[in-house]
Order: C-alpha cells, then structure tokens, then sequence
C-alpha cells in the first residue's frame, strides 16, 4: 500500500490602492468626478491542484457632481460620501499544460454600496436626500488562463493572463432614492437603472516584470450584457523591497 502526499499551501495578502474616475452624459451637460481609496486582503488554501480564496474589500471616497437641465437652462451640483464593502469567495481547480494554467471555477460575493446625505447648490433644480445604502449577491463561473512566461531579455519576463465568466444576480434589484427639491421641500422618488442579472465578464493584461524586484500590470476589464456594458482599464506598478 502507498501513501500518497498532497501539498496543502496556505497564503494571504493585505492590499490598499487609490483612485480617480470621473463621468459625464452626452453633450457633456452633467459631469461627475471623485477619489476613493480601497484596502481589503484575502487568505488562500491551496491543496493540490484546487484553490481557494476568501476575502473582503472596503472602499470609501467622495464624489463631486454637477447637473445641468438643458431644458430649463438652470444647473445644480453638490458632494456626496460613497462607501463600498463586499466579501468573497472563489473555489478553482488549476491544471497544468506546457508551461501554462487553466483554472476552471466558480465564486460568490457580496457587495453593499452607501451613498452619503447631500444637498445641492445652484438654482431652484438643487436636490437633496438621506444616506441609503443598497446591496446585491453575485454569483460567477468562468476560467482563467495563464500563459507560459515570454523572456523579453535584459531580465524582463512578460506573463499573459486571460479571465472569461458568465455572472449572474442572485436577485433582480432595481436601486431608487427618495431626494427632495432643497429649496421647496417637495419629496420624489428617483429609479436607477435596474441592475443587470446575467453578464459576460472578461478580464485580459499583463505583468511585466524587471530582476524580480519591479512588476508593471495592465489589464482590462469588460462586463456585457443585451441592456448594459461596461468596460475600464487598470494599471500599476509593484515594487518589492
């Protein structure tokens, strides 16, 4: 009778990260800009060829918002508190092939998002409203793929990746507030776009790493669905010391 020995590896990682985004509707007549700062960290339990994550995320930040009502020719803008938190987990079965990894799996997270109390300046269309918050149950299954290593000379080494996945909503949740004209009081309720409940996911980039010590990333990443789409990219730099 043999034994047969499993490698069993345990990991974990604290992050924190910064960031700017700004928006604006067509024709430009509305505009939206802010800061937000993330930390989060997660532990992962590899034993053998599976591999599991479990984590959490918290974001917090402001954003600036300015309105315009073309109709009307009057204007409003005002700030406002955001906060994000979710908490995750992933479960992927990693296989090897010459040099490369396919990591079939599936994952859930949960994600809650709070905007601030604001009230707006500018002219009679100024709103105001309370702190709300609102949270989704996400659930995905996609693959991963890792390509084999590319030696670029000089010390630098570039490493593919490719993430494809099919998300899908727990529950259809459509996100709404109750906001009020500042100067009238006058009470209404304002939809949001219903949240998407199945979506084509993907994530594609980079690491280009120098001597083992600096490592740029690029990536891209894409949500689709027949209603909505949304597409961002990332970067960054990673020194060790």
């Amino acid at each position: 009778m043999l034994d047969q020995q499993v490698d069993i590896a345990l990991a974990g990682r604290t992050y924190g990260a910064d960031t700017s985004n700004s928006a604006r509707t067509p024709g430009s007549f509305s505009t939206a800009s802010g800061d937000s700062g993330h930390i989060g960290g997660y532990a992962a339990f590899s034993p053998g060829r599976l591999h599991f994550d479990v984590g959490g995320d918290y974001g917090f930040g402001s954003v600036t918002i300015n309105r315009v009502v073309p109709q009307l020719g009057l204007g409003a803008g005002g700030n406002q508190d955001q906060e994000t938190g979710q908490v995750f987990a992933d479960l992927g079965y990693r296989i090897r092939l010459d040099g490369a990894a396919l990591e079939p799996y599936a994952g859930i997270a949960h994600i809650v998002a709070t905007g601030g109390s604001f009230a707006e300046t500018g002219s009679v269309a100024a709103l105001s409203g309370s702190k709300k918050s609102d949270g989704s149950t996400y659930s995905l299954l996609g693959l991963r793929t890792e390509l084999a290593d590319m030696a670029l000379g000089g010390g630098m080494t570039l490493s593919p990746r490719l993430d494809l996945g099919w998300q899908h909503a727990l529950a259809p949740f459509t996100p709404y507030q109750t906001v009020s004209f500042t100067n009238t009081g006058t009470s209404f309720q304002v939809l949001g776009s219903p949240l998407v409940e199945d979506a084509g996911v993907v994530q594609a980039g980079f690491e280009l790493r120098a001597d083992g010590a600096a490592t740029l990333f690029v990536s891209y990443d894409g949500s689709f669905s027949s209603t909505v789409e949304s597409q961002g990219f990332h970067g960054g730099l990673n020194w060790r010391f």
